[in-house]
C-alpha cells in the first residue's frame, strides 16, 4: 500500500494490525519506502526504527520485516536488537547500499528461499550461495 502521509501510514498500520484477519498468518512484512540508515521518510517526515518498533510493539512475533533497497538499512546490532525485542519480530533485513540495480530480483529470491529454509541462518547462507554478486552489490543484511 502506498503511504502519502504520516496519518495514512499510521492508519494503514492500524488496519493491518487490528482489522486484517490474515495478519497473524503473515510471515514476512515487506516495506518499500524511502529513507536512510535508521529512518524511513514519508511526506518529508522521518520515522526512526525505534518509533516504528513502538508502533508494532509486540505485534510482529515470528515475522521478518524486510526493507527494499529504496531505503538503506545501515544500522548497528544494538538498534536491530531493540527493534527485535520491542516488536517480537524474528528478524529484520534490508540493504546497506542503494544501487542502480533495484533489489526486486534479490527480494524475489529471498522470499522464495524463505519458504524452503528451516532457519534464518540457512536462508541467508543459501541466498549468498545462489546470489552472491547481488547480495554483495546491494549489501544485504539480516539481523535476528
Amino acid at each position: 500500500k502506498t503511504f502519502e502521509s504520516i496519518e495514512n501510514f499510521e492508519e494503514s498500520l492500524n488496519i493491518l494490525l487490528y482489522e486484517d484477519n490474515g495478519f497473524k498468518d503473515y510471515e514476512l512484512i515487506y516495506l518499500i519506502c524511502s529513507g536512510m540508515e535508521n529512518q524511513i521518510e514519508i511526506d518529508g517526515y522521518t520515522y526512526s526504527l525505534e518509533e516504528i518498533a513502538e508502533l508494532f510493539e509486540g505485534k510482529l512475533k515470528g515475522k521478518i520485516v524486510h526493507f527494499a533497497n529504496s531505503k538503506t538499512l545501515n544500522i548497528d546490532s544494538e538498534t536491530a536488537q531493540y527493534f527485535l525485542d520491542v516488536t517480537g519480530a524474528k528478524a529484520i533485513s534490508g540493504y546497506s547500499h542503494t544501487h542502480f540495480v533495484s533489489s526486486d530480483l534479490l527480494d524475489f529470491h529471498f522470499f522464495a528461499l524463505y519458504q524452503e529454509a528451516d532457519h534464518v541462518t540457512e536462508l541467508v547462507e543459501t541466498l549468498f550461495e545462489k546470489q552472491y554478486t547481488l547480495c554483495t552489490q546491494l549489501g544485504f543484511h539480516l539481523f535476528y
